[in-house]
C-alpha cells in the first residue's frame, strides 16, 4: 500500500517567539533541577553528610546562576521590541 504524505505548509515562525519559548523551557527545566537539588541538600543536612552538602550547594549555586542569566536574557529580549 502506498503511503500518502500530507503537505503541511511551514508556519511562520517568529525567531523572537522561538527564543522566548526556548527560554521558558529552560526556566522550567532549571527550576525542576533546583527543586531536586534543594531536596537533596535537605536530606544531606538530615544525614549530617558534610561532603554531600558541599557538593550539592555548589550545584545549587550553579543552577541559580543559570536561572538568573536566563531571566536577564529574557528581560533583554522582551524589552527590545
Amino acid at each position: 500500500m502506498e503511503e500518502k504524505l500530507l503537505y503541511l505548509p511551514e508556519p511562520n515562525v517568529n525567531m523572537k517567539d522561538l527564543q522566548i519559548a526556548e527560554m521558558l523551557l529552560t526556566e522550567v527545566q532549571l527550576n525542576i533541577q533546583k527543586e531536586v537539588i534543594e531536596q537533596k541538600v535537605d536530606q544531606s543536612l538530615l544525614d549530617k553528610n558534610k561532603e554531600e552538602f558541599l557538593k550539592l550547594t555548589e550545584k545549587l549555586k550553579n543552577v541559580t546562576h543559570l536561572l538568573q542569566a536566563n531571566r536577564e536574557n529574557y528581560i533583554k529580549l522582551t524589552e527590545n521590541n
